[in-house]
C-alpha cells in the first residue's frame, strides 16, 4: 500500500502497520524460496526499521543479520529532542515566525501542519531548507503524506524499543549519521548500547 506498489499494483487491502509486518514476513518467506537460502540479510531505513526489528524479533532464525539505518528506536523522545533543539534555535535567533509556529506544536502531532513546522524549522535551521517554492512543495507533501501516513505514524510514535525489544536474537549493525535528529543519532547511540545481541555493531556517518 505504498510507494510503487501502491501505484501500479494497488491490492485493495487494508493499510495497516499490522498488514505491513505480515508483508513483511512473506516477502521474506518469498525470497528465501526463490533463491533457496535457510537466511538473508535485512535491511530497513527509517520507517523501515520498525518492520525490520518486527523481523528481527519475531523471526531471527530467517536472518544472518539486520541493518538498520537511520533507524526508528523511540520516536516520541526523537521528536521531543528535535522540538527542544529547533524551539532553542528559534529563541537564540529571536525568528518570530518560527517561535509562533513552533508554539502550535503538541506530541504526538495532531494534524498535518504540526508535522509541517516541525520539519520546516527543523531543515531551515540546519541550513538544507531556505527557498520560498521548497517550503511550499514540504507544505503540500506534508498535507498529502498525513491524510494517508499519520494514522500509521502516531502508533508508531507509542513504539519504545528500549521497553519492548531489550534483546535481539540475531546479529544486529547500526549505520547511523552524526547529525540525524529526525531519527535521533543519541537515542540510536543509547539503544546500541543497551541492545542484547550475538553479535553488533555501530557504525557512524559522520558527515
Amino acid at each position: 500500500g505504498s510507494g510503487n506498489t501502491a501505484e501500479v499494483n494497488a491490492s485493495g487491502a487494508s493499510f495497516s502497520l499490522t498488514t505491513m509486518k505480515t508483508d513483511t514476513y512473506e516477502v521474506t518467506q518469498y525470497l528465501l524460496k526463490r533463491f533457496k537460502q535457510k537466511k538473508l540479510y535485512l535491511v530497513g531505513h527509517s520507517f523501515g526499521t520498525i518492520l525490520g526489528f518486527y523481523m528481527a524479533d519475531k523471526y531471527p532464525q530467517l536472518l544472518n543479520a539486520y541493518i538498520a539505518i537511520s533507524p526508528n528506536i523511540n520516536v516520541m523522545e526523537s521528536e521531543q529532542l528535535n522540538l527542544q533543539k529547533i524551539k532553542s534555535k528559534a529563541e537564540e535567533t529571536h525568528n518570530e515566525q518560527a517561535i509562533k509556529e513552533l508554539s502550535t506544536l503538541k506530541m504526538p502531532y495532531e494534524n498535518w501542519e504540526q508535522m509541517f513546522y516541525s520539519r520546516k524549522w527543523m531543515w531551515i535551521f540546519d541550513g538544507k531548507l531556505s527557498k520560498p517554492e521548497d517550503i511550499e512543495e514540504l507544505r503540500v507533501f506534508a498535507k498529502e503524506w498525513s491524510s494517508k501516513w499519520q494514522t500509521i505514524y502516531n502508533e508508531i510514535e507509542q513504539q519504545n524499543f528500549f521497553k519492548t525489544l531489550p534483546s535481539i536474537n540475531c546479529p544486529v549493525y547500526f549505520f547511523v549519521g552524526r547529525t540525524d535528529f529526525q531519527t535521533n543519532f543519541a537515542v540510536t547511540e543509547k539503544y546500541y548500547n543497551v541492545v542484547k545481541a550475538p553479535k553488533k555493531k555501530l557504525y557512524w556517518f559522520e558527515k
